[in-house]
C-alpha cells in the first residue's frame, strides 16, 4: 500500500480561489468564548464559540487558516441571481 502525506486544513465549504474581492461568506468555530482573530470583523455571533464573517477574501482565509484559536471554518460563495 502507498504512504500519503495527508493535508490538514481547517476549511470547509467552497474551496476555489476567492481574490480580493471578498466573494465569499464564512462560519466560524474557535476554541474560546467570545474570541475573534485580529483582523476580523464579526458579522452576527451565533454562540460564544460560533460567528460568521461576511466579505471574505484569501487574506481573511490566511489569518483564519494560521490563527491556533481557530478550530474551523466553512466558506459559502455567494451565487449570481438570475434576472
Amino acid at each position: 500500500m502507498e504512504k500519503r502525506k495527508l493535508t490538514t486544513t481547517k476549511r470547509a465549504g467552497f474551496s476555489g480561489n476567492l481574490g480580493t474581492g471578498g466573494a465569499a461568506d464564512a462560519l466560524v468555530k474557535v476554541k474560546q468564548p467570545n474570541y475573534v482573530p485580529p483582523g476580523i470583523s464579526v458579522r452576527s455571533r451565533v454562540s460564544p464559540l460560533i460567528f460568521t464573517v461576511g466579505n471574505v477574501n484569501d487574506v481573511i482565509v490566511q489569518l483564519l487558516e494560521n490563527d491556533i484559536n481557530v478550530i474551523s471554518f466553512s466558506l459559502n460563495k455567494q451565487m449570481n441571481q438570475i434576472k
